[in-house]
């Protein structure tokens, strides 16, 4: 018989690592202290391939590959079935969990996939729109047992007796991957990111992309086959799948899977398993170290009990979104040399990271020539200019899109069914990334600083969400005329979100009945809790644009400044407070001092 060749697909790496001697028995991925190894991995995603697969005959999907949707928490099950995916040349459509209601259905509805795997933290919202779904039905959605508290299941079909039944019927075949056309450019996995408007977009992600970026991600993190990671962050972001998983996978590494991320378990889980390295993104770095600081009550003891612990492991932490406050804390904390803080769009179209020795508060340095800064006018924007304290002197006009201009896309593939949102991305030969920045040279090299969000854009926790989307929750509250919504400073990383409402003739802002209609919206309506309002602004008419569309930039530019709105006009939100109260120039002090404890004092004086 003659030797099997492999490529560099995911698929034919993962029939090479259950095959080799020396990598099948060791250990992948970790679950609640369950090891896996790669052989485990194979065989349990090929029973996952001929599911999907007799999902998709079944239910007509004629001869195009099989596509399955994921819409769950952080589970083995995920992992399984993104890799039942590679190996039968199929797509998985990781659908962010935040969505519910008719958002939800479209979305399942655009992927087409005819495979829906669920848990019991989210199926109830999966049977709210079920009647809605044109591929999938309740015999084909599986649904996991995590162990739910008062859980009731549903008529559905659990996921781990569909799996052993399949394996009665077809015996060990079930553990060898079906017969199927696998190429480098095989639409492997979609990964959505919003949109300003309508649905979110799902990016496609080749498997032979996958394996690059696992590849690239190792190189920088510069893994060895005895590192491990520590993924946390949810397996539908590319954070998660890119830095995480594919690192790991790509380097014959291990990884712990954790189901949803604990800032008060971080620290034990990175002790315990001997994490060697974490993918993060923004504010989750703030709630490590908040709980480090709440548990031991000093940095002393931190360090003793932490960085100092034979137990600790952890070399390097790499994302985006932390502070350099942050970032300087989490290095003594852990340890670290360093933090590679790092940009990347999620189509993966411009990237860069931070290294040792590179400026402060940057994002790394610029490796590709094309990657450029253009004003509203499409014209490159200049350098910025600071003086010897530091000061940014051209705000104005050194902050722009960070775009890239001319060339082939290193590995922007397009959005799934939606080739007028590949156009959008893509005009007249230049990438949009939808991200403010600024350039800075030092040295002669160009080095890339993030400033945020567009205004149609807000993003919070690391997770990027449509402005639209939230202006129209916040517009259906029962006295609202019309609402807007947009990003505003945050003292940690990223943005909070402001809305500004115009109430109806004769009413006025009641805090607690708006709060409740939140609320209610975050635990049973069409809202992710994180578009929940951490202020909201009265206003008694909107500015408008000739064509009578509100203009958003001035309330923007505004934020909760009390220089510009009165107080008695903003109510804001925190954790701790029940509910909203008026926020007062003594609010605004504190908030202020806030942002100068974390080193992030000059967001407030370039924000506008």
């Amino acid at each position: 018989m003659a030797e099997k060749k492999f490529q560099r697909t995911v698929a034919d790496q993962m029939e090479a690592k259950a095959l080799d001697e020396k990598i099948k028995d060791k250990t992948f991925f970790i679950f609640q202290d369950k090891e896996y190894a790669y052989a485990d991995f194979y065989r349990e995603s090929s029973t996952f391939a001929h599911l999907f697969r007799r999902d998709h005959n079944k239910a007509g999907g004629g001869n195009r590959a099989p596509r399955a949707a994921v819409f769950m928490d952080n589970h083995p099950s995920f992992i399984f079935a993104y890799g039942g995916c590679a190996l039968n040349g199929g797509t998985l459509f990781g659908v962010n969990a935040g969505l519910r209601g008719q958002v939800l259905a479209d979305v399942l509805n655009q992927s087409e996939a005819r495979s829906l795997i669920t848990d019991d933290r989210h199926q109830d919202r999966v049977m709210d729109v079920m009647d809605n779904l044109e591929y999938i039905t309740p015999e084909r959605t599986y649904l996991v047992d995590t162990g739910k508290e008062g859980f009731v299941p549903p008529d559905l079909p659990p996921l781990d007796k569909a799996v052993s039944d399949l394996r009665g019927e077809m015996g060990d075949e079930a553990l060898v991957r079906p017969e199927a056309e696998v190429a480098m450019d095989s639409t492997l996995m979609i990964i959505y990111t919003s949109g300003t408007t309508g649905l979110p977009k799902g990016i496609r992600n080749s498997q032979g992309k996958l394996m690059n970026l696992g590849m690239a991600t190792g190189v920088a993190l510069q893994l060895k086959e005895n590192d491990r990671g520590y993924v946390c962050m949810p397996l539908f972001h590319s954070n998660a799948m890119f830095l995480g998983v594919m690192s790991a996978f790509h380097w014959n590494a291990s990884t712990v899977l954790r189901d949803r991320f604990s800032a008060g378990g971080f620290s034990e889980d990175v002790l315990k398993y001997g994490v060697t390295y974490w993918n993060y993104v923004g504010q989750p770095v703030h709630y490590v170290i908040l709980a480090l600081e709440k548990k031991y009550g000093s940095e002393e003891e931190i360090v003793r009990n932490v960085a100092q612990s034979p137990a600790n492991k952890l070399r390097v932490a790499y994302g985006n979104g932390a502070s350099q406050v942050d970032q300087e804390k989490f290095t003594r904390y852990f340890g670290l040399e360093d933090m590679m803080e790092g940009y990347g769009t999620t189509e993966m179209a411009i990237a860069t990271v931070r290294r040792l020795g590179d400026p402060p508060g940057s994002v790394g340095f610029i490796m590709d020539r094309n990657v450029k800064i253009f004003n509203e006018h499409g014209r490159e924007c200049p350098p910025a200019e600071y003086d010897e304290k530091g000061r940014f002197l051209n705000y104005q006009e050194a902050v722009g899109e960070i775009v890239r201009e001319g060339g082939a896309l290193p590995s922007f593939e397009g959005y799934h069914n939606n080739p007028e949102a590949t156009s959008s991305k893509i005009r007249d030969g230049v990438y949009h990334s939808g991200d403010l920045g600024h350039i800075r040279v030092v040295a002669n090299k160009r080095y890339l600083y993030f400033d945020g969000r567009t205004d149609d854009w807000i993003r919070k926790d690391g997770e990027n969400f449509s402005a639209e989307n939230v202006a129209s929750v916040a517009a259906a509250f029962p006295d609202a005329e019309l609402a807007v919504a947009f990003g505003v400073p945050c003292p940690v990383s990223d943005e909070w979100v402001m809305v500004a409402l115009q109430m109806k003739e004769g009413k006025s802002f009641d805090p607690a009945a708006f709060n409740d209609y939140m609320e209610r919206q975050a635990s049973g309506g069409d809202m992710d809790r994180k578009w929940k309002p951490d202020f909201v602004r009265v206003v008694s008419d909107f500015e408008y644009t000739r064509t009578q569309k509100i203009l958003v930039r001035p309330l923007k530019h505004e934020y909760y400044n009390l220089e510009y709105a009165p107080e008695g006009t903003i109510w804001h939100t925190r954790r701790g407070l029940d509910g909203y109260r008026p926020f007062m120039k003594s609010d605004l002090e504190s908030l202020v001092n806030e942002f100068r404890q974390n080193g992030r004092e000059q967001v407030l004086e370039t924000w506008r």
